[in-house]
């Protein structure tokens, strides 16, 4: 930084100068400052928004990772929580033996096969083919999260009022239910 130089007879008016020529280049300082840290702010915000959408987002690339025996492990798993069994009331209605998924957005049908509950093949219907046929139980997938070796999926249940969130982790090709949380 360069400073002035300023010839005066005065050395209170020289004083009162350096003061100022002090203060002016701490202002300056300060304010490099300021940009410094609103660009370190701003970077930070970029990366954490592009980490979130990156990690938690859902794509059909990310979806397109897990291979059919992965989703037909996951789904299985879900359907099979112990904690869920006692709300599929077979035995007061045996339309419920059916179980059917409903995706939010499209869905690959073959995915979910070989996954079975009560003997019979899961099914997936749209939401105008779960209308028609005047379909109460069934279960909506509303969220799928895939990251490298997670998934996150939630079910709901409607008919039940229930949620079911679950977390899949998988090692050396095995998958497992690392957290689940079943709200009814």
């Amino acid at each position: 930084m360069e400073f002035c130089v300023l010839h005066t007879r005065d050395s209170a008016e020289a004083d009162s100068f350096r003061l100022r020529n002090r203060q002016f280049l701490a202002a300056i300082k300060h304010h490099k400052d300021r940009q410094q840290q609103m660009k370190q702010i701003l970077i930070f915000a970029y990366l954490f928004c592009i980490l979130t959408i990156s990690s938690f987002g859902q794509s059909s690339d990310q979806k397109a990772k897990l291979l059919p025996k992965d989703f037909k492990d996951i789904f299985q798993m879900a359907i099979d929580l112990q904690q869920l069994q006692k709300f599929y009331h077979i035995d007061n209605d045996t339309s419920r033996k059916q179980i059917v998924f409903r995706f939010i957005e499209n869905a690959n049908h073959d995915n979910l096969k070989g996954v079975t509950k009560f003997g019979r093949q899961v099914i997936i219907m749209t939401e105008v083919e779960i209308n028609q046929r005047q379909i109460k139980s069934y279960f909506v997938v509303s969220e799928l999260v895939c990251v490298t070796n997670s998934v996150r999926l939630q079910l709901e249940y409607p008919i039940e009022g229930l949620l079911v969130s679950y977390m899949f982790k998988k090692t050396k090709d095995n998958w497992a239910i690392v957290n689940f949380n079943l709200t009814e």
